[in-house]
């Protein structure tokens, strides 16, 4: 089920995030869209300000800002 409580928060990558859909480097900031369990695990779909949308664990970022804080 998509949880999109956390839909508009501010986030940022931990990590280099490193996936089939590109690469995040650390500290890059992103907006979050939805939130979605996979296999048990917690995944959170984010927009990020280079401009990529993927799939990230939710332990590879962090929640930095309330909802509304959209990053561009």
């Amino acid at each position: 089920m998509i949880d999109r409580s956390s839909t508009g928060r501010a986030c940022r990558a931990l990590t280099l995030i490193e996936t089939y859909e590109g690469k995040v480097k650390m500290d890059t900031l992103g907006t979050v869209l939805y939130e979605i369990e996979n296999l048990g695990r917690n995944l959170v779909r984010v927009l990020w300000m280079n401009g990529q949308t993927m799939s990230v664990l939710s332990s590879e970022i962090e929640i930095i800002g309330k909802e509304g804080a959209h990053v561009e």
